[in-house]
């Protein structure tokens, strides 16, 4: 898809065109044919598109406020979460488009018999063993303990796994995925809801031998039973499949009852930094940079104690990492971090999450109840401590 380059717009003839980020504001694309074009968070307020033909376009996250799409032909498009505050539609011919949590007011003009709460509109306002001398390097662990409670908050692990491996387990989300008939059948729908360019998947260390691999690497182990003591468990273990075009998360902490409280709350523990209550792992399952959406972390931002909110974060800048195939991240349960949108439109990003917990706190997914036994009883590793079968009340050491 070519880049937009500045041009006159009206009655133009526009296709396979990428408007993203990009601020039109008060152009005018009357009686133009807009088709296959996609306008992902661009500005174009005060902008007159009237008259226009618009064919299976993305407007998802635009701002399209008091713009003008009198009598314009809007065919299936996606208009989800735009901003529609003001626009006029008089007289416009709506097929197939779709406006999930899109927002608009009462100056907001809608074609006549349109029915704006008919569901168009519901918003309103394998894995090779870590090399015996990096376990053995006890410098690598004290690194990285420091930099998760000192330091940024996350590290980057580059080349810790087997890349064909990994590409195998990439491989086997991929084949679940395409099984989803939602997402089958979108698939090459250019302007689909981009709530079909998502999906997570559990249970899984009952799909294959590879996810038991991954929730357990070696070096994470050693890391965590220095931050969270000896016996700590896992309180989620699942991949998250992100094709292109999906969109970006909000700024948050997975940090344990975190569902319990508000945005800008302080956590409901404070230990001053000598005891933390979650770490995490991210395994990304390709090469994840900026063109594909990549974690994005605030550093130093797990001093804070603070659930993130909209005020909190406007004057901060968060720093997408860039992690090859292969890759382990470790982080902080503290620090503030998000997906990224993937703005892409021929690259997926999919990674493995994980939450370690010490053993008293609650996990958020009963992992254990999901597992078969015999998965647990045949791993000579960390799995029977990860799913709690280890686990004691906590007693003060003499």
């Amino acid at each position: 898809m070519k880049k937009y380059k500045k041009q006159k717009l009206n009655n133009s003839n526009l296709k396979n065109l990428s408007f993203i980020k990009v601020n039109l504001d008060k152009s005018n694309f009357e009686k133009s044919e807009i088709k296959k074009c996609d306008f992902w968070e661009a500005s174009l307020k005060k902008t007159n598109l009237s008259s226009t033909k618009i064919n299976d376009c993305i407007f998802t996250d635009a701002n399209l406020s008091n713009s003008n799409f009198k009598y314009s032909n809007l065919i299936n498009s996606n208009f989800t979460h735009s901003n529609l505050k003001g626009a006029d539609f008089s007289g416009a011919t709506i097929k197939n488009s779709n406006f999930r949590d899109a927002n608009y007011d009462e100056s907001t003009k809608w074609p006549k018999n349109f029915n704006s709460s008919g569901g168009l509109l519901v918003k309103k306002s394998t894995l090779n063993k870590i090399k015996p001398k990096m376990v053995k390097n006890n410098k690598l662990v004290d690194n990285i303990v420091k930099v998760l409670t000192k330091g940024k908050g996350y590290y980057v692990l580059k080349n810790y796994f087997n890349k064909n491996k990994i590409q195998k387990a990439q491989q086997i989300l991929k084949k679940i995925v395409l099984k989803d008939k939602k997402i089958k059948q979108n698939l090459d729908n250019f302007a689909k809801d981009k709530k079909f360019c998502q999906k997570w998947i559990i249970n899984l260390l009952n799909i294959d031998p590879i996810f038991i691999e991954l929730i357990q690497p070696k070096i994470a182990m050693k890391v965590f039973e220095k931050i969270l003591g000896e016996n700590f468990i896992c309180g989620f273990y699942e991949a998250n499949c992100l094709l292109p075009g999906a969109r970006g998360q909000f700024p948050h902490i997975d940090y344990p009852y975190n569902y319990n409280y508000e945005h800008g709350e302080d956590i409901p523990f404070q230990t001053n930094g000598n005891f933390l209550f979650n770490c995490q792992i991210l395994v990304p399952l390709n090469d994840i940079n900026k063109s594909n959406g990549s974690t994005a972390f605030l550093d130093y931002s797990y001093k804070f104690s603070k659930f993130p909110n909209k005020n909190n974060i406007k004057n901060h800048k968060f720093k997408q990492i860039k992690a090859p195939i292969g890759s382990l991240v470790l982080f902080n349960g503290l620090t503030w971090h998000t997906s990224m949108p993937n703005y892409s439109y021929h690259k997926e990003r999919y990674c493995t999450l994980g939450q370690y917990i010490p053993h008293f706190i609650k996990p958020m997914i009963d992992i254990r109840a999901t597992t078969k036994k015999n998965i647990v009883i045949n791993d000579k590793k960390y799995l029977a401590q990860l799913l709690g079968l280890k686990a004691k009340f906590p007693i003060k050491k003499k």
